[in-house]
C-alpha cells in the first residue's frame, strides 16, 4: 500500500508540473503577443497623426516669385500635444536647402512624391519617431522639391505601453493561478479515481474458471 502510495504521488506531481508549466508558457504567450499588438496598434495611431501633421505643412508650401514659401498652420504641431508633453520638431527643405526648423533632424534623403517614410531616430538625446514626405513644385525656371519631416518624442506611447503591460501581466497572473488550481484539482481527481480502482482490483484478486 505504501508503494502504491508513493506511485500515484510521485504521478500527480508529474501530471501537475506538467499541467502547471504549460499554464505558464501560455500566459506568456499571451502577454507578449498582446503587447506586441498593443505597441503596433498604438505606433500606427502616433504615425497617423504625424502624417496628417506633415501633409498640413507639406500642402502649405507654393512658390512665389520664384521663391518656395509656407504659411505655416499652426494646427499642424498643435495637434501632436499629448498629455506626456512630448516634445515635437521639424525640419522643411528646399531640396537640401534648410528653410525652415531644427537642423540636424535627420530624414531621408529621398523620399517618392505622395508617400510617407516613417523612422525612428534619436534626437536631443531622445528617441523620436519622424514622419517624411514631400512634393515637387513647378516654377517658370527649375521645379523646385520640398520635404517636410516633423518627428515627436514617445513618451506618451511608453506610458500606454506600460499601462497595458501592467494591465496584461494581471491578467495573466490570474489565468496562471486559476489554470495552476485547475490542474492540482485535475490531476487529484483523476489519480484518486485510478487509486480507488487500482484498490479495488487488487482486493479482487485474479480470478481462475477451471472446467473440468
Amino acid at each position: 500500500m505504501t508503494d502504491e502510495v508513493v506511485v500515484f504521488g510521485s504521478l500527480r506531481n508529474r501530471l501537475a508540473m506538467i499541467l502547471t508549466g504549460g499554464a505558464a508558457l501560455l500566459a506568456i504567450l499571451l502577454f507578449v503577443v498582446v503587447r506586441g499588438y498593443a505597441a503596433q496598434i498604438a505606433q500606427e495611431g502616433q504615425d497617423n497623426i504625424l502624417s496628417a501633421s506633415v501633409s498640413s505643412i507639406l500642402d502649405s508650401a507654393v512658390l512665389r516669385d520664384g521663391a518656395v514659401q509656407l504659411d505655416f498652420p499652426y494646427a499642424s504641431l498643435s495637434m501632436l500635444s499629448t498629455p506626456a508633453d512630448d516634445r515635437v520638431f521639424y525640419a522643411i527643405y528646399e531640396d537640401s536647402t534648410l528653410l525652415s526648423g531644427y537642423d540636424g533632424l535627420e530624414t531621408p534623403p529621398l523620399v517618392p512624391n505622395g508617400e510617407r517614410m516613417f523612422t525612428s531616430a534619436q534626437y536631443d538625446n531622445a528617441t523620436v519617431r519622424v514622419a517624411t514626405a514631400s512634393r515637387t513644385l513647378i516654377g517658370a525656371d527649375r521645379p523646385r522639391r520640398v520635404s517636410v519631416s516633423v518627428a515627436q518624442t514617445q513618451d506618451a506611447l511608453a506610458e500606454t505601453l506600460n499601462r497595458i503591460s501592467r494591465n496584461v501581466a494581471g491578467f495573466g497572473v490570474g489565468f496562471f493561478a486559476l489554470a495552476t488550481a485547475l490542474a492540482f484539482w485535475g490531476t487529484s481527481t483523476t489519480i484518486g479515481q485510478l487509486s480507488r480502482l487500482t484498490t479495488s482490483v487488487t482486493r479482487r484478486g485474479p480470478k481462475i474458471s477451471a472446467r473440468f
